[in-house]
């Protein structure tokens, strides 16, 4: 009988091993069932927080095309440096659309302001303008027939 009872405890012992490695394989499951969630967590706020700076970079974006877009519409763009110069040299305040419409008794006649010592006086104007000159003392202006 001896065998049998070895059997016995040879079977007790495996079932209680079995049982202890049960229950040590829960445990571990447990915490790496912990561990998980709380990954998953930590994904799901690094998400968030990925979705948000993408949302304040097509913000940012969109106010850039904005300011882009209102700056354009100020200033237009060059299309030519010896033009560009030309043009910022012949404009002035005095040529705004509600002052060349003839309406001050100008009698619809172009102004032309031109800075002192400009070579781009012309010599039936340089006497009108010098005489203007002398008053002013400033700017020069001559008017151009049109």
């Amino acid at each position: 009988m001896e065998s049998v009872e070895d059997a016995l405890k040879y079977l007790a012992k495996q079932f209680e091993s079995a049982n202890v490695a049960r229950v040590q394989w829960q445990d571990e499951k447990k915490q790496f069932q912990a561990q998980l969630h709380e990954l998953e967590a930590q994904k799901k706020i690094q998400d968030d927080y990925a979705k948000e700076l993408v949302l304040q970079v097509k913000m940012l974006e969109y106010a850039l095309q904005q300011e882009r877009g209102r700056y354009m519409a100020i200033i237009p763009a060059p299309k030519d440096k010896a033009t560009n110069r030309v043009e910022r040299a012949n404009t002035s305040p005095f040529n705004s659309p509600r002052n060349a419409g003839g309406g001050g008794g100008g009698g619809g006649k172009e102004q032309t302001v031109f800075r002192k010592g400009s070579s781009n006086l012309s010599s039936s104007s340089s006497s009108a303008s010098l005489k203007h000159s002398e008053t002013k003392g400033e700017s020069e202006v001559s008017r151009g027939g049109g």
